[in-house]
């Protein structure tokens, strides 16, 4: 039973490796898009946000239990390194957040997602306008982690192919955390709490890993985001690098 398992799982990884290799998730990722810019409309609008949650689930949690996650890759990153990532590209643009165009659960801005590498040469080709420079993505995560928006590292087969700027209320793979599901992959940092707090609460309101309660941060449940370290009026929190 178990060796009927494994090999599914290899064959799963094997044709998910075969459609990255044929840039499909540009192609799919594109298809996806031009859905979810329908999501506004009467009826239709409502069945395609019901197909986009279930195919987007999917997407997350279907390949993460088929144990296919290190070839897609969620990874928080603290905003640092969100910085310093975005300025070794040169190739950058600006797309809409699809799990908040479907999703619809809050009002946070939609053009978020940062795309670097090939992917953003394909869409600036296409759409010259949605072309930005290091100092127009650098301002637009800044602005993002401003309004408790965390920064998603995407990466298949190994390569960065998006920063992400997440909220808890739309993004697929901070829900799936909170089902308990391994959907993300945590930063090298953990959050730390040192002895002068004020217990003003700040940081358990706007954790969206509900990792800390009453001033106490639970390790287990802190993925390294570094929004609660950030937003502290009292500099209470530090952010401990793990490796």
């Amino acid at each position: 039973m178990d060796h009927n398992r494994f090999s599914l799982e290899r064959i799963h990884q094997g044709i998910i490796h075969f459609i990255d290799s044929l840039h499909m998730q540009e192609f799919s990722l594109r298809i996806i898009a031009w859905f979810a810019g329908k999501t506004d409309l009467p009826v239709v609008g409502r069945i395609i946000r019901f197909f986009g949650n279930v195919y987007t689930r999917y997407i997350i949690f279907g390949k993460i239990h088929l144990g296919s996650v290190h070839n897609h890759q969620h990874t928080i990153i603290d905003h640092d390194s969100a910085i310093e990532l975005i300025q070794r590209e040169k190739d950058l643009c600006v797309i809409d957040c699809i799990c908040r165009k479907i999703g619809k659960n809050c009002d946070f801005p939609l053009k978020t997602c940062i795309l670097v590498g090939s992917g953003a040469r394909v869409r600036n080709g296409v759409n010259p306008g949605l072309k930005v420079t290091v100092e127009e993505a650098t301002h637009i995560l800044k602005s993002c982690f401003d309004q408790n928006l965390i920064h998603n590292a995407i990466y298949t087969l190994g390569q960065l192919v998006e920063v992400c700027n997440c909220c808890s209320c739309c993004c697929v793979p901070i829900l799936g955390v909170r089902q308990g599901i391994k959907s993300l992959q945590p930063s090298n940092y953990l959050a730390t709490r040192t002895c002068d707090c004020k217990m003003c609460g700040i940081c358990e309101t706007i954790c969206p890993f509900g990792a800390i309660n009453k001033g106490k941060i639970n390790a287990e449940k802190c993925y390294g985001c570094g929004l609660c370290a950030y937003k502290c009026p009292e500099g209470s929190i530090i952010m401990v690098k793990l490796r």
